[in-house]
């Protein structure tokens, strides 16, 4: 536990920026997001991104097989993402009422990728309160009614 305690300080220190890079971090961010705030939250949206550049960075050193990178969401803590963007409440936790069975998994390989595949499309800023849904039933209904003849609709209620 001690070392662990060490490593994280270790981390932390090093890859740690200095208070002017963090602030021209903030500030290049801000222009690029358009983002603006009341003074009230200024302090607030600044610490909570500095808090996640350095989960990025502890990330990144890492050397994973993937990175992270700061987006326009680089203000907002997991809690308010969550709530914002995926319509969770964090607060309201139900207990399981039976036990769950174990499922009985069939043979996979240790990976596989999906992109070969052609399964993974790029990334889409979906927007808040999993529009994502109901922006998909949309632009099928476009694409529908894009083949179709003009008049075909006004035809349809004539008897």
């Amino acid at each position: 536990m001690k070392s662990l305690i060490l490593l994280v300080c270790f981390l932390a220190i090093t890859f740690a920026l200095t208070e002017r890079e963090y602030q021209t971090s903030f500030t290049s961010w801000m222009q690029k997001h358009q983002k603006s705030y009341h003074h009230t939250d200024f302090r607030t949206r600044y610490a909570i991104f500095k808090a996640n550049l350095d989960k990025i960075n502890a990330h990144n050193a890492k050397g994973k097989s993937y990175t992270l990178a700061m987006n326009k969401f680089g203000d907002l803590t997991n809690q308010e993402f969550n709530m914002l963007y995926k319509g969770v409440s964090l607060n309201v936790a139900k207990p399981l009422t039976h036990q769950p069975k174990a499922l009985v998994s069939p043979k996979v390989p240790a990976s596989y990728d999906w992109r070969t595949q052609g399964a993974v499309t790029g990334v889409k800023d979906q927007g808040q309160c999993g529009s994502s849904g109901h922006s998909a039933q949309l632009d099928l209904l476009k694409d529908v009614t894009s083949s179709l003849p003009r008049n075909w609709f006004l035809c349809q209620n004539k008897t």
